[in-house]
């Protein structure tokens, strides 16, 4: 390893012994076998197909389809790019296994603790080239996340980056990632905010290895980039290279301007501006009376050619564009979805917009117009010819950008507008009202060229990123919610079933085994149940928020435990049939809680009270049984894994659920409020269709 100038080590790569065998293509020779590390290995070649060095990553883990997927996804989008400052991945292979290359090039990761100190004009070029490629990089959505292990200066002193760590990432093998706060570890590209943080980190590790003056003024807008909340960020790329090249020309300035070579300097400075005003006012005095010389008669004529040129075209590009709008017109009539309503709507309006900026009348004119220019361009009356031109292309300018960017830009206005309907809170954000003010006055003023990608999606994309992070917050609260009402149940074995007249489908009695789980002492209830419906947008169920949640269906119910699963990492579920009569038994000698017969105002039922009552009632209002269960029996039936079938004959003994493939019935177990006391009994059985739905059925959450 060796130092140039600059501090920055060369990296020479060094070899080790002849590989095994590894389904390498035939194109790479000289393979050596270097380091090794959580499931990957490195190997060293040559590619004789491209020419280069190489580096060859192995990793032979068995991969999960939807990890393929998403690595053929991000292998695509990264063979695709050609940048100067990105190590090209030239092959890859995705098996059982997967490989893929990596030029080989000279210089050294920024995380590597080799360096001391890089000079100022070095840091700053690099920090340019950074901005600048990931400003490439971006509109690929590639990266979202990145390890400074990934970064390389050269010994060109040009920044190299690595996509190394992303895949290692997605393989679930990376180490050091930097993301964003607001991002999970989960989640991989999300928006530009996560780029400009990740830019700011970089940045903030080239300038520790170098000497700037200007300090405060530099670090204040690094710290803007990092800034954890990603509204507060800046918003565009060329917005923090703007900044940045400010704060560091003054840095540049500062180390040259001190001391006494200051009033030196200030002195010289205002000398030079005397003379320099002096000497324009006679210049311009002067020149002003003279023949202007060839070359400015030249520049003159091509301006007047440029001029007339451009106006043909946009012109003709106008009435193409407003031809292609009718046709869409057209054909949006025929159609019934809503969406296409939508466009419709926005069409006709930009094509009466369109009528009173442009019509085809006032564009016939125009051409008659131009062809008065072209002769005046032709009888070598260049300056007239352009203050001619001047005078139409405002009028084709506005109607040209409306034309082309008027639906996507008012279709995107329109978003914004549902959204800020939909999400009042989020529209109330100080940054939400200044984008949106500003987008407002643009449409408005008909100054819509590049409005709907440089502001209308970052808007929408940060709607919907908050959206994202309030939906976080309230999974977790649901989350809470339930697991402080899961109590642990031990293992244990009962006799299921019973022999009793009337009992048809009870038979015959057999022994079940029981493993320890948790499940939750209250039937799911309509305030738990909402938080799920408002999150995915649904129609809220109707209730007291302590009422049991019914009038949801077998598949309604699994959606929720599914849903509750993916978004918690926990394995929740519906009870088995099994599990449900030994909870409903609970290791006691009589059949209920409270004794051998239903008692009055111990359950919810229609035999249980003085009064038969007309709906469910709140859950928990009852004593709870002696495993801490409340409303196992009666108030509303529950919910279980199990397909139906009218006898015990062959079903499973150890607490599993009884599922084949034809089922058309769920089980469904406890009673309901109007159920008579027969129906409460613990080995009471019935079922429901999987789509059916009753103002008496609910469910009751396991894990």
């Amino acid at each position: 390893m060796t130092n140039n100038n600059d501090n920055i080590p060369v990296f020479n790569v060094t070899s080790s012994a002849q590989s095994a065998d590894y389904p390498f293509p035939s194109r790479y020779t000289n393979i050596q076998e270097g380091a090794s590390y959580s499931g990957i290995k490195e190997f060293t070649g040559y590619d004789t197909q491209e020419k280069v060095d190489v580096t060859l990553f192995f990793c032979e883990e068995h991969l999960l389809k939807s990890v393929k997927n998403q690595l053929e996804k991000t292998f695509e989008n990264i063979t695709s790019l050609q940048h100067d400052n990105i190590k090209a991945i030239a092959d890859y292979e995705i098996t059982d296994s997967i490989y893929w290359t990596e030029e080989i090039s000279s210089g050294i990761s920024l995380n590597d603790s080799s360096y001391r100190t890089l000079n100022s004009a070095t840091a700053f070029s690099l920090i340019n080239q950074l901005i600048d490629t990931f400003s490439y990089i971006h509109q690929y959505q590639i990266v979202g996340k990145l390890s400074l292990e990934d970064v390389f200066i050269n010994n060109n002193k040009d920044i190299s980056l690595s996509f190394k760590s992303i895949i290692l990432d997605q393989l679930g093998l990376a180490k050091t990632i930097v993301r964003p706060p607001e991002q999970k570890a989960s989640q991989s590209f999300q928006s530009k905010y996560a780029d400009i943080y990740i830019v700011g980190v970089i940045i903030d590790n080239i300038l520790s290895k170098s000497v700037y003056a200007n300090k405060l003024a530099v670090e204040r807008v690094v710290n803007k980039a990092k800034h954890e909340e990603p509204s507060k960020r800046f918003h565009e790329l060329t917005t923090l290279k703007k900044e940045l090249n400010k704060q560091l020309k003054h840095n540049a300035v500062h180390f040259w301007l001190s001391g006494p070579r200051a009033v030196i300097i200030t002195l010289t400075c205002t000398l030079i501006l005397i003379f320099t005003l002096y000497n324009d006012f006679i210049v311009n005095s002067v020149t002003s009376i003279l023949p202007k010389s060839e070359d400015e008669r030249l520049a003159i004529q091509q301006t007047s050619q440029i001029s007339i040129e451009k106006l043909q075209s946009k012109l003709a590009s106008y009435s193409k564009q407003i031809q292609k709008l009718k046709v869409d017109q057209i054909r949006l009539i025929k159609s019934g979805s809503q969406a296409d309503k939508k466009r419709k709507y926005i069409i006709d309006k930009i094509i009466t917009e369109l009528d009173n900026t442009l019509s085809e009348k006032d564009s016939l004119q125009i051409v008659a117009e131009i062809h008065a220019i072209e002769t005046l361009h032709k009888e070598k009356h260049y300056e007239k010819a352009i203050a001619q031109s001047s005078n139409y292309t405002d009028k084709i300018d506005k109607a040209y950008d409306l034309a082309y960017f008027g639906v996507d830009v008012y279709q995107g206005y329109q978003q914004i507008i549902e959204l800020e309907s939909q999400y009042p809170l989020i529209a109330k954000q100080q940054y939400v009202l200044d984008e949106y003010g500003s987008i407002t006055r643009k449409v408005e003023s008909k100054q819509i060229t590049g409005l709907y990608h440089e502001s209308i999606v970052p808007l929408i994309d940060y709607y919907h990123q908050q959206v994202q992070i309030s939906a976080s917050n309230k999974i977790s609260t649901i989350i809470s919610d339930i697991e402080k009402s899961m109590i642990t149940i031990p293992s244990g074995s009962y006799f299921m079933g019973v022999k009793k007249a009337g009992f048809v489908d009870t038979k015959p009695v057999h022994e079940v085994e029981i493993s320890q789980f948790s499940v939750s002492k209250y039937e799911v209830t309509v305030g738990i149940f909402n938080q799920y419906l408002t999150i995915s947008n649904k129609s809220l169920s109707k209730g007291h928020v302590d009422d049991p949640v019914t009038n949801v269906s077998w598949v309604d119910a699994m959606n929720f435990v599914d849903w509750l699963s993916n978004n918690s990492g926990k394995s929740y579920r519906l009870l088995t049939e099994s599990e449900w009569e030994y909870l409903a038994k609970a290791n006691i000698k009589s059949i209920y809680p409270w004794g051998n017969s239903v008692k009055k105002e111990q359950a919810q039922c229609a035999d249980c009270l003085k009064v038969k009552p007309k709906s469910y009632r709140q859950v928990g209002r009852f004593k709870e049984n002696q495993f801490g269960l409340f409303d196992i029996n009666g108030n509303a039936w529950e919910w279980t894994q199990d397909c139906y079938k009218n006898n015990y004959l062959g079903v499973h003994q150890d607490g599993s659920a009884y599922i084949f493939d034809d089922c058309q019935r769920r089980v469904i177990r406890g009673g309901a409020w109007n159920s008579k006391k027969v129906e409460m009994h613990p080995s009471y059985r019935t079922a429901a269709k999987p789509n059916f739905k009753s103002s008496t059925i609910g469910f009751r959450l396991a894990r």
